[in-house]
């Protein structure tokens, strides 16, 4: 009760210390959730359907930037073990608001081996022809029979798929040529979905292609490896952790700070409690206390703030079209590590301070 009323004591001081520690829990959190999304987002599309698994370009910048020549797709469907392989072609491109819309270049084969659902409608049969995911419709306001302009080109819609995953539902598929003709990548692709054959090891299949194509290939098995094809997955990693350590140092200096004025409007009340028994741990526990008060409120006020900002970013057409921001049970362990850390070695010199004062010259202190 004692360290909740010295809080309240500066009560401009303390909510304004609270609202930078939560601004900083709030972009660590809103930053993780969208990195987790977009993540996993990117995983549904690395990790497609009945494939068992799949193979990019190795340490592409981004997927997108992945590039495998026809000619090694053929290499990868005589190696023993594989029953079926598929090229896919993935581009982006720009529709409305959204500068990310995505298009999927597949064969008829690659339909099924990816698990494109087609709900109504039909799959394409020309270069004309598209076939749009159930939440690129619902976004787009289109459906069967309507027309969609993509990088320069009028598409028939013709079907509509489902997946079940955000970016691909989000996008949509055309033939292999029309996809590569839009990334002036004719005669490449940018993955390949691999079903092995029911009696291999797909362990041992993947440790030949990644042996067989060091440096070149990279098999990803779950989503978990996206950033073996991916940098930028890699980046976006850094760059969270990199704001949860700036989180740490400006945090815990805005509570030393406030905790430090705190000892020093208080210095004749703790030369009185010293005065009358209280050891140092006592006085140490007050005021450490008194700063991890601080930062557990901070981190209800930071989770209010991330949930209200990831909320209306989900809410835009181009986050719709790929993303689900993920508040994974890790990201808010860390963002509340991230809190304690900051309230407590911000308040722990300003605890040893207060603990160290003489009794008689703080009782004198004016």
């Amino acid at each position: 009760m004692l360290i909740l009323k010295n809080v309240w004591r500066q009560k401009t001081r303390t909510l304004l210390t609270l609202l930078g520690i939560s601004i900083g829990i709030a972009t660590i959190l809103s930053l993780g959730a969208i990195a987790d999304g977009l993540k996993g987002s990117m995983g549904g599309i690395i990790q497609p359907g009945a494939a068992d698994f799949t193979i990019a370009q190795a340490n592409s910048s981004d997927l997108t930037f992945s590039r495998i020549s026809m000619e090694t797709l053929d290499e990868i469907r005589d190696i023993p073990g594989v029953k079926a392989a598929e090229g896919a072609v993935l581009a982006m491109t720009q529709y409305g608001s959204n500068p990310y819309f995505m298009i999927f270049g597949v064969t008829p084969a690659a339909i099924e081996l990816g698990d494109f659902n087609i709900f109504e409608g039909r799959a394409f049969e020309s270069d004309g022809e598209i076939v749009l995911g159930k939440v690129a419709a619902s976004t787009t306001g289109l459906g069967v029979g309507a027309t969609i302009a993509l990088g320069g080109t009028d598409y028939d819609i013709v079907g509509l798929y489902e997946t079940g995953e955000q970016m691909q539902d989000g996008g949509s598929i055309v033939r292999t040529e029309s996809a590569q003709k839009l990334m002036r990548a004719e005669g490449s692709y940018t993955l390949i979905m691999v079903d092995a054959a029911d009696d291999a090891d797909i362990v041992q299949l993947t440790e030949r292609i990644d042996r067989d194509y060091a440096g070149e290939l990279v098999t990803i098995k779950s989503a978990d490896e996206i950033s073996r094809a991916d940098n930028g997955t890699a980046i976006i990693d850094g760059a969270s952790w990199m704001i949860s350590a700036l989180a740490i140092v400006i945090g815990g200096i805005g509570v030393m700070n406030t905790m430090i004025i705190s000892v020093f409007d208080r210095i004749r009340e703790i030369g009185v409690l010293k005065a009358l028994g209280w050891r140092r741990r006592t006085i140490v526990r007050m005021i450490l206390g008194e700063a991890v008060l601080i930062g557990i409120a901070a981190i209800f006020v930071g989770w209010a703030i991330a949930a209200g900002f990831v909320w209306l970013v989900s809410r835009t057409d181009i986050a719709q079209a790929f993303l689900v921001p993920e508040f994974t049970w890790a990201l808010m362990g860390r963002a509340t590590g991230v809190a304690l850390l900051v309230s407590f070695f911000g308040g722990l010199y300003p605890a040893l301070r207060a603990a160290n004062l003489s009794p008689v010259e703080a009782l004198r202190y004016e």
